[in-house]
């Protein structure tokens, strides 16, 4: 997932919570801060796992915004 991400250098990622949802749990969501060198938080990233019940297809999504709440990456694969 961290290569579908526009990070600048020195920013990382810190996990902030996951949930699933579904009849069958079968849609994975974990939200992601991004920060700065310093620890500021200056964005937030969203991944979604989903898992197909017929047929065990997985797809994945990520959206990252800025601090803003401007999109900067909103990708499926």
């Amino acid at each position: 997932m961290k290569d579908k991400l526009k990070l600048a250098p020195g920013e990382t990622l810190r996990h902030e919570n996951s949930q699933s949802k579904g009849f069958m749990g079968e849609t994975d969501i974990t939200n992601y801060s991004v920060l700065d060198s310093a620890g500021n938080v200056v964005g937030t990233v969203e991944h979604t796992e989903h898992t197909a019940v017929r047929g065990f297809r997985v797809s994945n999504s990520v959206v990252q915004k800025d601090s803003q709440g401007n999109v900067l990456v909103n990708t499926n694969w």
